[in-house]
């Protein structure tokens, strides 16, 4: 999974949980995993893992690899619209995609925009344009 945003948006939602373990390997890069207070951003089967810097050390059961992974508010401009805000923790904040995708379909964002705009590419199907 890469430049992914997985996210809870609605307050009474028990948020995002990835299943990993030994039969499924993963690997995450530059991912927005939140959700509310005392959600789980993992479960490997033997552990909830709860903190970015875990998963991005990588020591956890089905990890292949991982890197660049953030919990933070995406800041969504509406709860049912998938455009960044400015302010966004995920603006800038993926990794380059090139290097798994092939044919090229993560050069250009949900709009058609191209990617990256910025620094860096942005996390989720948006690519945000002042």
């Amino acid at each position: 999974m890469i430049n992914n945003v997985i996210a809870a948006t609605a307050p009474d939602s028990a948020g995002p949980t990835i299943l990993s373990g030994l039969q499924n390997r993963l690997t995450l890069f530059g991912n927005d995993l939140y959700g509310p207070s005392g959600f789980h951003l993992l479960w490997d089967g033997a552990q909830n893992i709860d903190d970015p810097s875990a998963i991005n050390a990588c020591q956890w059961n089905g990890c292949v690899d991982a890197s660049d992974n953030i919990s933070a508010r995406p800041d969504f401009t509406a709860p049912d619209d998938f455009h960044l805000s400015a302010d966004s923790a995920c603006v800038d904040a993926g990794v380059d995609p090139s290097p798994w995708d092939l044919e090229g379909r993560s050069d250009f964002d949900l709009d058609g925009d191209a990617r990256p705009f910025g620094a860096a590419p942005d996390i989720g199907a948006d690519e945000w344009r002042p």
